[in-house]
């Protein structure tokens, strides 16, 4: 035996196994062996009154009626899906049909079919299929095209390969006779010696198709021989831009190579440069007024810049505390936005209940034994109307209010992104100045 109670449990959860059924955490037979349950309980069950086991028996009825609808959407669903499925599969074969016709290919070609592939992938993930012979059958084309599409993106990776060898071979080949005249630039190296490496480098070169060709400042200016570290650094600049404007001929480790070859000279041209300044120097008393001068100079320069430093600091401080405060300020505001929220989800849940209320009232109503106990819900649903419209101008309150509260944050933001620039700005030349001053 069961009672009323009971019965209108059972039919409380089999709505909600109905609804889990559209997510997939309900199968339907699960549902339909929940039906047959409730069916044979109907059998057992004890009423107050024929009134109580006649609603009973509507809603159970409607939500017979909703499993059969679900379950048939399903269907159609699974229908739509395999067939969708079909499709993007004979979209990928029409793919690897314009692949198969295109004369030269590219590894950007094969973007669009690995795009689609995935997509697949994804769609082959999902048990959704109208039966498992279908799904097979589909899967074994998608390989064969699938296997077909990587079969040739392994050719092009591979003339690609056979090409970077190409290249290779031929950068390391520019690259011994770069080398050679980069190692000629040492400041003890003779200027004949490397005369005698850029010659060799230029005929190299003569041969090459569409290779830029660099006037040489040793062969172009011969007479300049005799100024040596001169001649040794005109030489790396036409070296650096010989790399550039040939860039396409040499492979990154090859130019890493000859900068580094570049950069371990720094030194010892610096050494020299040194020297010949202090030669120079010597020859030069007169410049010691000149640098005096500088000087002085750039002591007064110093002071203006040390005092604009100052000022930089300080306004940068005032712009981070004042920027603090704005954030302090925007989480105010988005936490108020957030008690907003949940306030009005909890007034539209509310609604959602009292509509509920109301409409299960309204079929009480319907079905009411008598005249007193039908006015009674009258007056109730009246009731809960009231309630509705209460919460209603309340939600519109709160929207009001989340409205101006967003508007606040956004503004908050802005202004928070305006105080992150310009403190940046001046930190960039808080930076600057510093630099210059240690410089």
């Amino acid at each position: 035996m069961i009672t009323a109670l009971e019965l209108s449990k059972k039919l409380e959860t089999f709505e909600n196994l109905i609804s889990l059924t559209q997510d997939g955490k309900v199968t339907f037979r699960d549902a339909w062996n929940r039906e047959r349950e409730i069916r044979e309980n109907f059998k057992a069950a004890s009423f107050d009154n024929e009134d109580i086991k006649t609603v009973a028996k509507e809603k159970f009825n409607t939500l017979v009626n909703l499993l059969k609808e679900k379950e048939n959407n399903f269907s159609q669903f699974k229908e739509t899906f395999t067939a969708n499925a079909q499709e993007k599969v004979n979209t990928l074969e029409q793919t690897l049909t314009t692949l198969q016709q295109k004369e030269l290919l590219v590894t950007t070609d094969f973007t669009e079919a690995k795009e689609q592939i995935q997509i697949l992938f994804d769609i082959f993930k999902q048990n959704h299929w109208t039966n498992r012979e279908v799904r097979n059958a589909t899967w074994e084309k998608f390989e064969t095209l699938k296997n077909a599409i990587k079969l040739l993106e392994d050719e092009v990776y591979k003339i690609l390969k056979q090409k970077k060898a190409t290249f290779t071979e031929a950068s390391n080949s520019i690259t011994i006779f770069v080398k050679e005249v980069v190692i000629n630039c040492h400041p003890n190296k003779p200027i004949k010696d490397l005369a005698l490496k850029l010659q060799e480098l230029d005929t190299h070169t003569q041969s090459i198709e569409n290779l830029e060709k660099i006037d040489w400042f040793v062969l172009q200016f011969p007479e300049q021989e005799h100024y040596t570290l001169k001649c040794q650094n005109e030489t790396l600049q036409n070296i650096r831009k010989f790399l550039l404007v040939n860039k396409e001929f040499f492979t990154k480790e090859n130019k890493h190579e000859v900068y580094n070859d570049i950069d371990s000279l720094k030194a010892d041209i610096q050494e020299a440069w040194a020297t010949y300044k202090e030669n120079q120097e010597k020859k030069q008393e007169e410049w010691k007024i000149i640098q005096q001068e500088r000087l002085a100079k750039k002591e007064v320069w110093l002071e203006k810049q040390t005092a604009f430093l100052k000022m930089l600091e300080n306004r940068i401080l005032h712009q981070q505390q004042y920027l603090e405060k704005q954030k302090d300020f925007l989480r105010n505001q988005e936490e108020f936005a957030k008690k907003f929220e949940v306030r009005k989800n909890q007034q539209t849940e509310y609604i959602s209940k009292l509509n509920d209320q109301i409409t299960d009232l309204e079929h009480k109503k319907e079905t009411a034994w008598n005249d007193d106990f039908r006015s009674k819900i009258e007056l109730w649903i009246e009731e809960k109307i009231a309630k509705c419209n209460a919460v209603d101008e309340d939600i519109m309150v709160l929207n009001n209010k989340i409205i101006d509260i967003n508007a606040n944050v956004a503004k908050i933001k802005m202004k928070i992104e305006e105080l992150e620039i310009s403190i940046i700005e001046l930190n960039n030349k808080k930076q600057e100045v510093t630099e210059n001053i240690s410089n």
